[in-house]
């Protein structure tokens, strides 16, 4: 029965990789008028370049929410692929530590209080993943980390998943979310943005340990972390210690 359920996963494996398929597709922010584009990677600073960005399309978080930022109609997006003209434009994306991502990740999705959340829902309870709301950060860590990147969620999936295809880089410029202002800054004087970024701390008031990120990690957990992201890990130059 076991070896019916591997070969499954297998085949299940090979033909999303071949067929391109994926559960939760990359989105891809087109600007025409610049030939460029931003390849979303969700835990990365993406509200605070979104901002960016939308100021010289006269797109705003509209005050009252800046969630809305990310589903403003004004926007160009296209998920999956990008078509036509556009796969050959300027492709740039932003990549982070994939331990402080998880972290991120954590508190802004799994920590949850209806009273004072962004959502009016939990946020993985609309969804394909058997995550509850509150569970620890070793039993999130314990449920992700055998789920595959096509069948992956945004905010958990890979970063090297995004920027590559089929072994090989598909972006012309990687950003680190520990060098932003810096290199936001390179991009924005090519391509005429205001280079100044706002940030947004969504969890920053939902758990204690928000500045010790080695206080979430134990040898497990880490161990999980380094293996189920190791092409983060190896493509991106990141230290594989908290």
């Amino acid at each position: 029965m076991k070896n019916r359920a591997r070969l499954f996963k297998t085949l299940l494996r090979y033909l999303c990789y071949y067929r391109d398929i994926e559960l939760d597709p990359v989105e891809y922010l087109v600007m025409d008028d610049r030939k460029l584009v931003f390849v979303i990677i969700s835990k990365v600073a993406c509200t605070s370049i979104k901002a960016a960005i939308g100021q010289a399309y006269g797109i705003t978080s509209e005050e009252e929410s800046i969630l809305a930022i990310h589903v403003h109609p004004r926007w160009c997006v296209e998920r999956r692929k990008l078509t036509g003209e556009r796969k050959h434009y300027y492709k740039f994306a932003f990549v982070r530590n994939p331990l402080t991502r998880l972290v991120s990740c954590y508190r802004d999705k799994i920590i949850y209080d209806h009273a004072t959340a962004d959502y009016s829902y939990y946020y993985y309870d609309r969804g394909f993943y058997d995550i509850p709301p509150n569970t620890s950060f070793s039993d999130f860590i314990a449920r992700i980390h055998n789920i595959p990147d096509f069948l992956a969620e945004r905010h958990f999936k890979s970063q090297y998943y995004t920027v590559h295809k089929k072994g090989r880089i598909n972006v012309d410029f990687v950003g680190k979310f520990e060098n932003l202002n810096e290199d936001w800054s390179i991009l924005a004087s090519r391509f005429d943005f205001n280079p100044n970024l706002e940030h947004f701390h969504s969890s920053k008031h939902k758990d204690p340990c928000v500045n010790d990120v080695a206080a979430y990690y134990d040898d497990t957990t880490l161990r999980r972390v380094l293996r189920r992201y190791k092409s983060d890990f190896d493509a991106f130059g990141y230290q594989k210690t908290t």
